[in-house]
């Protein structure tokens, strides 16, 4: 048996098997986000579907919410130098 340095050497090349034909991107999916701006106005242009949190320091604002992901593109949020984003995980007690 030769190792896969070995293999690679004389030549092997390993199988890729086709990706199944249907899959797809899709940016109408829903995600829970956290955002934090020093600007709250930027913030603003997100539409949230549901706000958990809402929080501002004097320094800074945060919200925590569920948006769908077009919306968080169109916002354009993620060219923001000023903004912080961050996709949580999703949890069972958010609703």
């Amino acid at each position: 048996m030769q190792s896969d340095i070995e293999q690679l050497n004389n030549g092997y090349h390993y199988s890729y098997h086709k990706q199944l034909e249907n899959n797809f991107f899709a940016n109408d999916l829903v995600i829970t986000i956290y955002v934090r701006s020093k600007q709250k106005t930027l913030l603003d242009r997100i539409q949230f579907l549901k706000n958990k949190e809402v929080s501002d320091t004097g320094d800074c604002s945060i919200v925590i919410g569920k948006v769908r992901l077009s919306s968080l593109v169109e916002s354009g949020l993620q060219s923001e130098d000023d903004v912080f984003i961050a996709v949580l995980p999703e949890v069972k007690n958010f609703d």
